[in-house]
């Protein structure tokens, strides 16, 4: 018997491979001029290891090119990469993964077709104990690939979804048993979405079973192919290539993929559907703040309790009969220029969570770095603005205030209500211009702002002050989770929403997401301060949250209509910041 070296054999296996490949593809239209450009996005499997000579994707413009295609392949894979985000598991928060890194790293390239291989590190157990959670969960794992493959096809980009191999015959079995989960999940993604499929774990077990070798000589350690196994992987995904170039291309489509609170991909059509993507969003904030009331009320009336004469405006302190029965207290603000003809633009001013309430937007608030950082309200008015600015139930002149007993299932939604009779409110004022009203809030009144303009479209330009992050990012550390019941539990609060119970308080069930919010309000002009410094809303969910707004913003032409800026600072509204949020209202308005 003659033997041969194990080297030789794996080589022999490889060329069987490759006599496969050598028929050129018919109709392929891919020249020196025009190389096919192929991502590959991936983990550690996808990227280059100096302990392996050459990867599949350094492999496959060579294989490429004797089936006549001529292609550049982009090899965007990073180690220890799974498919969502760095928040989405704290062990691996140090590593860019595939949503943080899906935009630059993959649709900023254009590419005629993406690979997209994740699995390994979505199904890995941090404890090391069968049973345990993984580090992505399987539905969490789906929402983030058919987010990724819905956003490429609707571009009009092919895709191959390349399944991980497992783990090394006899290593790890516990662990080798939940990735073949996820290697299942990417069969049935490939064929949801008629993707081109190539199985790693499929490819390895062949070889195990037709060379007369154990699939172990395919690895240089537990889980990670050696030369020769990214031998047989770039074999298969060649061939898988070429049928997929072979076959119908997407249809690029002017839709926008957006992802839901969960993280899973929606489509909006048209932009014509974009008041039945709102109706879907009102319906969710409705869900954990009570319904939106509704029927006629007579206009609203209000009284002054007293006033304040300085050199630019005057100051009303007025209550508002919102509703039978129910009164609200508010400052109002006129420029001295309302009695010079022209209507003016208005602005309804929004407090922070700050006890004396509507005294805070006037410079009045309880502590110095408020009085200093947030005198918007009256900041406004000395620049034309004609403002008013409410106490929000159960602060300032509405104390006390009793929950229980309104007529509200939220404070959030008597909230909104009385925001909403605000503008009525403005409406009737004979000096303004009913068609140039925004709303601007820090904190609380930035959030608050966000939930009246997602509702009330008369609200032409929102400005949002450290009010909103998404809600993954939310951070209010140990002591205050144990003190509301859980990360979210502040939203929570009868003064708040107290229907969030329902969906639990650790964010793993969510009512709605602030990007969804921002949305709402599109295509209306929208301005975010967000600082880098704020430790209560991540400057890193704004930044996501930014990312998938634009998208939305992009899909309406308005692209010009959403801004934010990151302030070195804290949780405060600085002096440039207002600034430029003032000259935002302004192009906005005036």
């Amino acid at each position: 018997m003659t033997f041969i070296p194990s080297h030789q054999l794996l080589r022999a296996a490889a060329f069987a491979w490759l006599l496969i490949l050598c028929v050129p593809l018919a109709g392929s239209s891919q020249t020196a001029d025009s190389p096919l450009k192929i991502v590959a996005f991936g983990n550690s499997i996808t990227a280059e290891r100096k302990t392996v000579q050459r990867v599949f994707a350094q492999r496959l413009p060579d294989l490429l090119r004797e089936k006549g295609i001529h292609a550049v392949v982009i090899n965007s894979g990073v180690g220890g990469s799974h498919s969502g985000r760095r928040i989405d598991n704290k062990p691996t928060a140090r590593i860019a993964h595939a949503q943080d890194r899906f935009q630059a790293q993959v649709l900023d390239h254009n590419p005629d077709l993406v690979i997209i291989g994740f699995g390994a590190n979505d199904a890995y157990i941090d404890t090391k104990k069968e049973g345990d959670p993984s580090r992505i969960p399987l539905d969490k794992f789906r929402n983030n690939m058919s987010f990724m493959i819905e956003t490429l096809q609707a571009r009009g980009t092919r895709v191959i979804l390349m399944a991980t191999n497992g783990y090394r015959p006899g290593d790890q079995d516990y662990l080798h048993e939940r990735l073949l989960q996820y290697i299942d999940e990417a069969g049935k993604l490939a064929k949801r979405y008629k993707t081109g499929f190539v199985n790693n774990q499929a490819t390895f077990e062949h070889f195990h079973n037709t060379s007369g070798q154990s699939a172990a000589v395919l690895f240089e350690d537990h889980l990670h192919p050696n030369d020769e196994g990214h031998r047989l992987i770039a074999a298969s995904l060649a061939s898988e290539i070429g049928k997929v170039l072979g076959s119908k291309k997407p249809k690029k489509r002017p839709v926008l993929v957006t992802k839901d609170e969960s993280g899973a991909p929606y489509t909006v059509r048209k932009p014509r559907d974009w008041d039945k993507y709102r109706a879907r969003i009102k319906a969710k904030m409705e869900s954990v703040m009570g319904p939106l009331p509704g029927g006629r009320l007579p206009a609203p009336t209000f009284e002054v309790v007293d006033s304040l004469m300085t050199d630019g405006y005057k100051r009303l302190n007025i209550r508002i009969a919102v509703k039978p029965g129910e009164i609200v207290t508010a400052y109002l603000y006129l420029p001295n220029s309302a009695g010079t003809g022209g209507k003016l633009p208005a602005m309804l001013a929004l407090h922070e969570t700050d006890m004396p309430g509507k005294k805070s937007v006037d410079g009045e608030g309880s502590y110095e770095k408020s009085r200093r950082n947030l005198g918007y309200g009256k900041e406004l008015a000395q620049r034309g603005y004609v403002v008013i600015a409410p106490d929000y139930p159960s602060f300032g002149d509405s104390v006390p205030f009793d929950f229980a007993t309104d007529d509200y299932e939220s404070g959030t939604m008597k909230g909104i209500f009385n925001h909403i009779r605000c503008i009525d409110l403005l409406e009737q004022l004979d000096m303004v211009d009913r068609n140039r009203i925004g709303a601007i809030g820090h904190s609380l009144g930035g959030h608050n702002a966000i939930f009246l303009s997602a509702l009330d479209t008369r609200v032409k330009v929102t400005v949002s002050s450290c009010g909103w992050t998404l809600l993954d990012y939310y951070d209010i550390g140990p002591v205050a989770e144990e003190k509301y019941g859980g990360r979210l539990g502040p939203f929570a609060q009868d003064r708040y929403m107290p229907l969030w119970s329902k969906y639990g308080l650790d964010g793993g069930k969510k009512p709605f997401e602030f990007h969804e919010l921002l949305m709402a309000i599109a295509p209306r002009a929208f301005f975010s301060s967000s600082p880098v410094g704020d430790k209560n809303f991540d400057v890193n969910g704004v930044k996501e949250g930014i990312w998938l707004a634009q998208m939305g913003y992009s899909f309406l032409n308005a692209e010009d209509k959403l801004r934010v800026i990151y302030p070195d600072a804290d949780h405060s509204f600085p002096q440039q910041a207002r600034e430029e949020a003032y000259r935002f209202i302004d192009q906005a308005l005036k």
